[in-house]
């Protein structure tokens, strides 16, 4: 700080002071070349007193890996300004930083963040509500979504990755790409019976059209291999920046990797098994009566061998 600077300044002139007092003035220390770096720091003003520092600033440096994290910073930023507020009502300081204005942020991501992400989930069900007309279907494609997003969340935060502005960025974006496989499967299952249907002449689907072994072996058929390729690729795409020594480029891998790869497991496992669990068009026989007989079996069908017993004329006659 300039005013460390001064002092030695001032103790360099010993005897000199008392015959020039104005030599030790801050505007004799400010015009030496040595010290003329300082006058970018120290505003003067003249008052009746003569010219004096009015305001002026210092700037201290923090080093550490873990400040890399937002959440950090913003523990560092809150630590410096509860020291300044101490002394504020005596020198009317301020503690300023570049990045203050996205710390100041930090506070308010969670809830900013939970509201963004219900809208955004909401406003997704709702489209897939547009084009896929079964509640079970769409309560399906609900909580394979919620279930990426969990998934997402949970694995960025055991690889040590907080919430920041960029973390809350990736979160609402892994709802909208996690969407994308469980509706595709779901619409297919969903329209497979009138497609099985109108199939044509084949008789192990026409004879099966209601079953849902059926329907999940023709969705599958349709959109497996085409989703698995647009996951691979999708992921291929996002892996290189994993390897960029950037905090946002990895992060965004991170979150593409993980949201790409969960929705792909719940498209292709999950999904299926619950649509195998719940089968929409099977309705069960309504049991019997309490109190009614048991029903008899129906008797047992006539042989070969009876039957062509019968069928056949009688002998004729002996001679």
């Amino acid at each position: 700080m300039w005013f460390s600077d001064y002092i030695a300044y001032k103790e360099s002139l010993g005897d000199e002071l008392e015959a020039d007092p104005d030599a030790g003035s801050l505007e004799s220390f400010l015009s030496w070349l040595e010290y003329s770096f300082w006058k970018g720091f120290v505003k003067m003003e003249n008052t009746s007193d003569g010219p004096t520092a009015s305001k002026f600033f210092f700037i201290t440096g923090y080093h550490g890996q873990h400040l890399v994290s937002w959440t950090e910073k913003g523990h560092l930023l809150n630590s410096l300004r509860e020291q300044v507020d101490r002394y504020g009502r005596q020198f009317n300081a301020t503690v300023f930083s570049e990045d203050a204005f996205y710390i100041d942020l930090l506070e308010a991501i969670p809830t900013i963040t939970w509201q963004s992400g219900l809208a955004t989930f909401i406003c997704v069900i709702i489209v897939c509500a547009m084009f896929i007309s079964h509640p079970a279907t769409i309560f399906f494609v609900s909580m394979a979504i919620l279930a990426t997003c969990i998934g997402v969340f949970g694995y960025m935060s055991l690889f040590g990755v907080t919430l920041d502005p960029i973390v809350m960025s990736i979160a609402i974006m892994c709802i909208g790409f996690s969407v994308d496989i469980p509706a595709h499967v779901s619409f297919h299952y969903h329209t497979s019976r009138s497609k099985i249907a109108t199939k044509g002449t084949s008789s192990n689907l026409s004879s099966a059209s209601d079953d849902d072994g059926t329907q999940l072996q023709h969705t599958l058929c349709s959109v497996g291999f085409p989703v698995i390729q647009a996951g691979v690729s999708t992921n291929l795409c996002a892996l290189p920046l994993a390897f960029v020594p950037l905090y946002m480029a990895q992060v965004f891998s991170l979150g593409m990797l993980m949201c790409i790869s969960i929705s792909m497991t719940h498209g292709i496992l999950v999904l299926p098994a619950m649509f195998c669990l719940y089968d929409p068009g099977y309705d069960p026989p309504p049991p019997p009566p309490t109190g009614a007989p048991p029903a008899s079996p129906p008797p047992p069908p006539p042989t070969g061998a009876a039957g062509a017993a019968t069928a056949a004329p009688p002998p004729p006659p002996a001679a």
